[in-house]
């Protein structure tokens, strides 16, 4: 037979005749390496560079003793990753079987509201499969049905049908709501592949009392879901009011860290979330 190595990329395939072996062709990723004072800090530090770049794996040198950050009354204990405050781990995803959820207690406040999420979907008896929900109104909700279709907002204003099962397939939802045209407007990917639905109807009314925000349930328990979550960001008129990061805190208690109000939600529900692998 012909052995032989061939780099997939985006240039004209080669032809083989007879049969031949492949093997695939692998490079570290780089990682982008920003560098800031504090936790809280917006503004990037410029010592030893704006930003580094660093192979994935590879030794990194840390700035020097002389550019490090210095604040009155406090010793500098080293570098960290930002994002989660000391005695959480950050989480690839966590993961809700149908008995778990999450309370945020956060009420929207506006017309303008936008949901941006990446879940993949499991196996689950109940045909609707909750992403989120507002919990006495449907007007903002995200969820699947028969695992299927991706629904955004009421009444079925935002549709996308797959055609085909998402299960264990990665799912990029980017969902707008608004009262203005156009009012639901619901696009991301699927493993990879873009889908665009734009539906003008109806303007949407987000201030109803009472609607805190929940996660994997709907209306308080008809609708659940069961999916790995690995991120949702919610703007409430433009403004990011919950950034949830799978996380968990030092007892191993699983739950999603919000970055802006400072809270960890854990399980409101029965059983326990799952926890992904630690992110690196």
């Amino acid at each position: 037979s012909n052995t032989n190595s061939a780099t997939c990329d985006d240039s004209t395939l080669e032809t083989y005749s007879g049969t031949s072996n492949l093997s695939a062709n692998w490079g570290a990723n780089t990682i982008n390496l920003h560098w800031y004072a504090d936790s809280e800090s917006t503004t990037e530090l410029t010592v030893p560079t704006t930003s580094q770049t660093c192979v994935y794996d590879s030794t990194l040198t840390p700035p020097p003793v002389s550019s490090i950050p210095q604040k009155t009354g406090y010793t500098f204990a080293g570098w960290k990753v930002r994002g989660l405050p000391d005695g959480y781990t950050k989480l690839q995803y966590i993961e809700a079987t149908g008995t778990q959820y999450i309370d945020t207690d956060y009420i929207p406040v506006s017309t303008e509201f936008k949901v941006q999420t990446k879940i993949v979907p499991l196996t689950y008896a109940n045909s609707v499969n909750m992403i989120l929900g507002t919990v006495n109104q449907s007007t903002l909700d995200v969820f699947l049905v028969n695992n299927q279709i991706i629904y955004a907002g009421a009444n079925n204003d935002c549709i996308y049908n797959s055609g085909a099962s998402l299960v264990n397939k990665t799912v990029v939802i980017n969902g707008v709501f608004s009262s203005t045209t156009p009012r639901r407007h619901l696009y991301g990917t699927i493993n990879g592949n873009s889908y665009n639905v734009t539906t003008d109807t109806n303007p949407i009314n987000t201030s109803a009392a009472n609607s805190k925000i929940s996660i994997f349930r709907h209306n308080g328990d008809n609708y659940r879901g069961a999916m790995k979550m690995y991120y949702l960001k919610v703007y409430d008129n433009g403004t990011l009011v919950l950034n949830l990061i799978p996380a968990k805190n030092s007892n191993n208690v699983v739950g999603m860290y919000d970055t802006v109000t400072k809270t960890f939600f854990t399980n409101s529900g029965t059983g326990s979330f799952g926890a992904g692998p630690v992110a690196q």
